[in-house]
């Protein structure tokens, strides 16, 4: 009796939820009043006797379909569509838990940003840089799960709890510590604490001078192995051991250097490498002062400060450096494939990030560039394993669901990637996130909040490139043709042909305008660039309109063959 009373009301649940139970008392007014209408009219108008029972043969009709229809559709947002199942539901619901929180690995920490107490508030840029290389310290235990420092940054002068810091990223430890440099003197304290609990493991303090600082690194990275009980295999101590730069003032002067490289300012970028010379000049030719100037110059060409051929050369030249001190060098390896894939050299570039990670797993640009890489050749399932442990240890990085985002969306998931962009928009609305997010609405077929999207980029960046192709793709997407051509400058098509990404773009706004000849140029100028990705271009909804034509299909054909021929 009681499964009996559970089934019903399941079904009743399901009545609810499908809406059907709305449908009933309305159709029944409706009925009613139908009835009672015709009724008064049968007699003066002279109906046939046969007319009211006629008319209720209709209405039952009628509500048996109206209720047929209740229970397998519903009306949306988006319009009519198929109502899911609960089983889908409940599966949607455990998919989207699951790519939320995974599962809590047992060896997990984070880093948080140590504070800086000293007397001069400015040291700052030391406790920042004493983080960051604890951090590379215990990426190199391969049993331990170690969140990356853009993450960990996050938390800087954060009034969270240390469990709710912990939750937001899915780790079990915590280390936080504090600062203080007065003059010569250097005084750290550090403290390992389980979130689960709340107890502390392990604590201690470090004093003497600027000298120690890199013992007192080890000693804190090895502290925190043994107080988790992970067995240090002796290549993963010979890494932790490892000076890249021996001297506490060249040291000094390469973290000054890196802040400075990451405003990407012209005048932050003259700062950088006023440190950078000035730290060559004191300890000679080192590979990390040449891996953060090879930064510099590449950085002049991908902000578009300076994209003179000079800037490449330059940064050419800091790589054979790197590599004639250091043949084994992963930052050897990074640098010479951002070269590469900046002048348009996609395998060897592909190789350049395979080889700097077989040095180094844990280095997270190499990472973030092959994904990348394998998404414009089109080996979406090759990149996944990459961005799926991007989301693990960058959880707070906009940059992890952005490329997870255009795996799914590469790979025709729409649904999947949109999911995913919005959350890169949530931890960063930015137009650069935006732009990314209303993409992807557009392909996924919400194209009202995909215009109101553009629309904003358009306002909040004005002038830029992002704001022309926003409006352009606006404007194609309304099919407002004219206003989307006056966009179409001889500055801007200058940026954007030279670009693998741009040019699919461009080739997406001209499709959805019915210009069939112009997207298959652009699609040619994408291809021309390496952008050889065939799974997308044959899912791309935005290319339906070109798949009956002959340039269009024999294009395919050759992006196809390059497809296929792809490997690193």
């Amino acid at each position: 009796m009681a499964q009996k009373t559970n089934s019903f009301e399941r079904f009743w649940k399901e009545l609810k939820r499908r809406k059907v139970i709305r449908v009933i008392p309305v159709y029944a007014v409706a009925a009613f009043v139908i009835l009672q209408v015709v009724s008064m009219i049968v007699d003066p108008l002279h109906l046939p006797g046969w007319t009211m029972p006629l008319l209720i043969v209709f209405l039952i009709a009628g509500f048996i379909l109206a209720v047929i229809l209740a229970w397998a559709y519903e009306i949306t947002s988006s319009g009519i569509e198929k109502t899911k199942p609960v089983e889908r539901i409940s599966e949607q619901k455990e998919v989207k838990q699951a790519q939320e929180k995974p599962d809590l690995k047992e060896k997990s920490i984070i880093v948080l940003p140590f504070e800086n107490i000293s007397p001069d508030p400015d040291q700052e840029y030391f406790s920042d840089g004493l983080t960051e290389e604890i951090i590379t310290d215990l990426s190199h235990i391969h049993d331990l799960l170690v969140i990356s420092r853009s993450s960990a940054m996050t938390f800087k002068g954060t009034k969270k709890k240390i469990k709710e810091i912990a939750g937001d990223v899915n780790v079990r430890y915590v280390l936080e510590g504090s600062v203080r440099k007065a003059g010569n003197d250097l005084r750290i304290t550090a403290q390992l604490i389980d979130a689960l609990n709340d107890s502390h493991l392990w604590a201690e303090k470090y004093s003497g001078t600027l000298d120690d600082v890199f013992n007192i690194q080890e000693k804190v990275s090895q502290s925190i192995g043994e107080a988790l009980k992970i067995k240090l295999l002796p290549e993963e101590k010979q890494k932790i051991l490892v000076r890249p730069i021996d001297s506490f003032q060249v040291y000094d002067i390469h973290i000054k250097a890196q802040n400075a490289l990451l405003t990407a300012t012209d005048d932050g970028l003259r700062r950088a490498l006023h440190y950078i010379n000035k730290g060559l000049e004191i300890t000679g030719d080192n590979e990390i002062l040449y891996a953060d100037m090879g930064h510099v110059y590449m950085y002049y060409i991908e902000t578009g400060i300076d994209k003179g051929e000079s800037n490449f050369k330059k940064a050419e030249q800091c790589a054979e450096k790197i590599f004639s001190l250091n043949p084994n060098s992963a930052n050897g390896y990074f640098l010479r494939g951002y070269i590469n894939r900046w002048k348009g050299h996609i395998k060897e570039s592909a190789r350049d990030y395979k080889h700097a990670l077989s040095i180094d797993p844990n280095h997270y640009n190499s990472k973030v560039f092959l994904s990348v890489i394998y998404l414009l050749c089109g080996k979406a399932d090759s990149a996944r394993p990459m961005v799926q442990e991007l989301i693990k240890t960058d959880p707070l990085n906009p940059m992890s669901y952005l490329i997870t985002g255009l795996v799914e969306l590469f790979d025709g998931q729409f649904d999947k990637g949109v999911a995913y962009l919005r959350k890169a928009y949530d931890i960063e609305p930015s137009p650069l996130w935006r732009f990314h997010l209303a993409r992807g609405l557009a392909y996924d077929n919400k194209l009202d909040e995909a215009c109101l999207m553009y629309n904003r980029i358009s306002i909040e960046a004005p002038g830029t490139h992002w704001a022309q192709m926003a409006l352009f793709f606006l404007h194609s997407l309304q099919g407002e043709k004219s206003k989307a051509l006056e966009i179409v400058t001889e500055d801007f098509l200058n940026t954007v042909k030279g670009d693998d990404v741009f040019t699919v773009w461009m080739a997406e706004s001209y499709a959805l305008m019915d210009f069939k000849k112009e997207s298959i140029e652009w699609i040619e100028k994408a291809v021309a660039n390496q952008n050889i990705s065939y799974p997308s271009y044959e899912s791309n909804p935005f290319f339906t309109n070109l798949r009956s034509e002959e340039q269009f299909k024999k294009l395919m054909e050759r992006v196809k063959y390059e497809w296929e021929s792809f490997e690193v």
